[in-house]
This record gives C-alpha cells, sequence and structure tokens, in this order.
C-alpha cells in the first residue's frame, strides 16, 4: 500500500509541476475516452500453466487535464483495466498523461503518449490461489503511438498501438506454503479513443 500511494503521489506532482511551468494564455481544457485490447505476457513462472500466459487485457480510460500549446497536452485519468486469468481480474487505474500531438495542415496527423501511475485492487481464483491473498499492483507505465483524424476544430478520433509495463505482484498459496510471484510483465494494446 505504501508503494502504491508513493508511486500515485509521484504521478500526480509530474502533472502539477509540467502544468505550473507553462504559460496560462496558451492553455485550454481537453479531454479523452479511450478503450483498448490486446495480449499479455509473462516472464518466467512456474506457477503459471499455458493457459495462463496465453490470455488478454482490456481496458477503459478516461483523461481530463490541459491542452497547453500545438504539441503538447498534461492531464491526470482513471480508469479499469480487466484482465483473463481463469476469471476476469478487474484493476483500477490512476496516473499522470503526457500526450504529444503533432500536427500539420493535414486532416490526420501523428501522435506519442505517455502514462505513468499505478493500479491496484483484485484476488486471482485458481487451482494454486487463494482468496485470501489479494494482488498488488505498483508501477504503471504506458508508451502509445498512433494516428488522430480531424472530426471537428476541437474533437478527433485516435487509433493507436500501446505498451503497457506494470509489475504485477501476488501472494500465492502452492502445497501449502506462500510464495512471492510476479506474474504479468506487460502487455500491448489495440487503442481506438476520441478527444474533445
Amino acid at each position: 500500500m505504501h508503494t502504491m500511494t508513493k508511486h500515485i503521489r509521484h504521478a500526480l506532482i509530474l502533472a502539477a509541476l509540467l502544468f505550473t511551468l507553462l504559460p496560462s494564455s496558451a492553455v485550454r481544457y481537453r479531454g479523452f475516452v479511450e478503450a483498448s485490447g490486446g495480449k499479455a505476457f509473462y516472464g518466467d513462472n512456474r506457477f503459471l500453466t499455458e493457459s495462463f500466459k496465453d490470455t488478454w487485457t482490456a481496458n477503459f480510460l478516461t483523461t481530463h487535464g490541459f491542452q497547453c500549446n500545438n504539441l503538447l497536452f498534461v492531464g491526470i485519468g482513471t480508469g479499469l483495466q480487466l484482465q483473463q486469468y481463469t476469471e476476469p481480474d478487474d484493476l483500477f487505474l490512476l496516473y499522470s498523461n503526457i500526450h504529444l500531438d503533432f500536427k500539420s495542415h493535414k486532416e490526420t496527423h501523428p501522435y506519442l503518449d505517455f502514462k505513468l501511475g499505478s493500479y491496484w485492487g483484485a484476488t486471482v481464483m485458481g487451482d494454486y490461489y487463494s482468496s485470501d491473498y489479494a494482488n498488488y499492483g505498483y508501477l504503471y507505465i504506458s508508451i502509445g503511438f498512433g494516428y488522430r483524424i480531424k472530426m471537428t476544430d476541437f474533437s478527433g478520433f485516435n487509433i493507436g498501438l500501446s505498451l503497457n509495463s506494470g509489475p504485477h505482484y501476488s501472494q500465492i498459496v502452492y502445497e501449502g506454503k506462500t510464495y512471492g510471484c510476479r506474474l504479468r510483465a506487460g502487455d500491448i494494446n489495440l487503442n481506438l479513443g476520441i478527444d474533445f
């Protein structure tokens, strides 16, 4: 819990610091709503069966903040991540966000997206898992890129890919003993969303 709180605090401080360093005359509100889904991947782990190693994740995020100039957006966001183990396993997210739009005179342009924060929640159920032990999410990092398609002067449709990395720690009961275990190394996702 202490580690999770530290990551959240650092993410919020980063967002606040970036905002205070920018001229207020250039700032306007901007929001994002996005959904993504993809494949999770894992490191070596003797507790994971092949079915666990071939799983999916889905993310539903909303981010709100300030468009500081034509290039830079800074904000904070929250969301829900669904994961497939033996049963879906939900994680809540809180993060800071830096989004860069490389605008041109065309109707579409590329973007880069960076998220830093923390996630937490849920209990894994399964043959070697006990509901008495909770999953503890720690550092959440997401790096994304793609294209924005203009819809109106102040809205657009975004499509791209992201690589999400966040060590996912669990306590596992196996043959009467409790082990610390790093389960999910990360996931790669197809992202779809709108900004306004």
